[in-house]
């Protein structure tokens, strides 16, 4: 039996999104055997293209921004409920950071200890190294060098000349060319598999549109299901997400409806 918890129409994208997962949390029912709970995010129309590095329109914003939202996670995450501005997510704990005054070349260096076993919705284990590559591909531009128009993550980055370095499967320092003391908001970036991403984009071959379920790989809440273009998305939860304490894992499915 399916049991569909709501329907939420959304039109200013992330933050609409954002209040959806919160009314998931706040009012889902209680779980029963042999029910598969899904919840219906409406908008009022249609994605042109399904790619998280390229948005030509608007629509396609909203729709890649949620998508984003939903099957991606984070080294640390605003904190509005508690008393610190922040909270660890993938990381263990908030960063250490240390000012440099000799160096030339970097000015501070922050450094994030990686909760352990942590792992990517396909399976495979999310370490240091995929989190030092995600931040200095971001960093780098490297998402606008596969076609993206703008709004590039990690954009605020670069002037920063951030280099990235896995210390061991679990520590990544972090190297800013120049003291800033923004880092956290700078560093809400989504983490990505290296092993995946990697020999695409040195291939160039880094193709969500024609390959989404080998490219759409998170440490989220959710995993891509089913893509009915331009209308739906269909998203499952995620076994391998780390926030168990989270009310909203009781969502089986999250889909995203044109109406």
């Amino acid at each position: 039996m399916i049991r569909s918890k709501a329907v939420i129409r959304g039109r200013t994208g992330i933050s609409v999104f954002m209040f959806m997962i919160i009314t998931a949390t706040l009012f889902a029912p209680s779980n029963h055997a042999a029910e598969k709970d899904v919840f219906v995010y409406a908008l009022p129309f249609g994605f042109e293209e399904f790619n998280l590095f390229t948005f030509k329109s608007y629509a396609t914003t909203q729709w890649m921004n949620a998508i984003f939202a939903s099957t991606y996670d984070y080294l640390e995450t605003p904190n509005n409920a508690g008393n610190t501005k922040y909270q660890p997510v993938l990381a263990e704990e908030l960063p250490s950071v240390k000012e440099l005054s000799d160096d030339s070349n970097t000015s501070m260096i922050v450094t994030f200890k990686l909760k352990k076993g942590l792992k990517f919705s396909n399976g495979d284990s999310l370490t240091a190294e995929d989190v030092a590559f995600s931040i200095e591909y971001q960093a780098t531009l490297g998402p606008r060098k596969q076609g993206s128009s703008k709004d590039v993550w990690g954009e605020m980055l670069v002037p920063f000349n951030v280099k990235a370095r896995a210390v061991d499967s679990l520590t990544v320092e972090l190297y800013f060319k120049q003291k800033t003391a923004y880092y956290m908001e700078l560093l809400l970036l989504p983490i990505f598999p290296q092993s995946v991403y990697l020999p695409a984009i040195d291939s160039g071959r880094l193709d969500f549109e024609s390959e989404p379920f080998k490219y759409l790989i998170g440490a989220g809440p959710f995993k891509l299901k089913k893509i009915d273009a331009p209308a739906s998305i269909t998203l499952e939860k995620n076994e391998y997400w780390s926030r168990t304490e989270l009310a909203y894992l009781e969502i089986d499915e999250l889909v995203f409806k044109k109406v």
